[in-house]
């Protein structure tokens, strides 16, 4: 992952929730990895996007996951570039 890689996580699977991170999804270096609705039947719907993001039941738990997992891609980005990794 570089430093333009962007990674979105949708919250909401309702009306707009597909059509947002189709949207996401397309541009260039970004990718959605992460879905969240609080109604377990909607996010049984198809996803067509480029990558398979994992869905979640639990608004709340998939926020605290978008932001651990956020956190840990800025820290490793952070720990490559003091060693001059690219």
């Amino acid at each position: 992952m570089s430093i333009t890689d962007l990674r979105f996580g949708v919250i909401g699977w309702g009306y707009w929730g597909p059509k947002i991170a189709r949207n996401l999804d397309s541009l260039p270096n970004a990718m959605v990895t992460m879905v969240a609705d609080t109604d377990f039947h909607r996010l049984a719907s198809p996803i067509r996007l480029g990558t398979q993001p994992r869905a979640h039941g639990g608004v709340g738990l998939a926020v605290v996951e978008v932001l651990a997992a956020a956190q840990e891609a800025l820290e490793k980005q952070l720990t490559n570039s003091k060693q001059g990794v690219k």
